[in-house]
């Protein structure tokens, strides 16, 4: 509780760009944040994601390929996805559902469909420090001492472990 945790998920790629992530981590190790990559590291890109993890800050988090990616975007204060190639990304529209605040590139391929859902990274690292905390600093809907009254019925194993999931989420720290 005491970090805030930002999260990217996708293949280790040049055109996901998760370079500009690093360096604005870079810019982060004095704050209370921690950045968590969830993604492939295949093989035939390891020229591009080799040298940015022999650079790696502290608070940068690899994680790897994940089939429980709900649970990271369930914990996760921000999504950070700054990809250069994109046309309609799966993983904002996870975040969006997740009700997570969002950082990407205004790509022509959006067509301004992130317009009001997201703030937009710049190619300068100290710009998009800046637009990173002024996001975690904005109020949030929740309240701390809010309580959601979960109804359901689980009649069967598999229904009673996706509201088990939904529910509980680890900790990160």
């Amino acid at each position: 509780p005491k970090f805030k945790h930002i999260l990217h998920v996708g293949l280790f790629t040049e055109g996901k760009n998760q370079g500009e992530i690093i360096e604005v981590a870079k810019l982060c190790t004095n704050e209370n944040i921690l950045f968590h990559f969830v993604g492939n590291m295949a093989g035939n890109f390891e020229s591009y994601w080799k040298p940015l993890l022999n650079t790696l800050p502290s608070n940068c988090i690899i994680h790897g390929e994940k089939d429980n990616t709900y649970d990271y975007y369930a914990a996760a204060d921000l999504f950070y996805f700054p990809s250069k190639f994109e046309l309609n990304p799966i993983s904002l529209k996870e975040a969006l559902a997740h009700n997570l605040k969002l950082i990407t590139k205004n790509l022509e391929t959006y067509e301004g469909y992130y317009d009001t859902r997201a703030r937009y990274s710049t190619d300068n690292p100290i710009e998009n420090k800046k637009i990173l905390i002024d996001l975690l600093n904005e109020n949030n809907d929740k309240k701390e001492d809010e309580i959601t009254i979960v109804l359901a019925h689980c009649n069967n194993l598999s229904r009673q472990n996706l509201l088990q999931r939904r529910l509980c989420y680890r900790d990160w720290e």
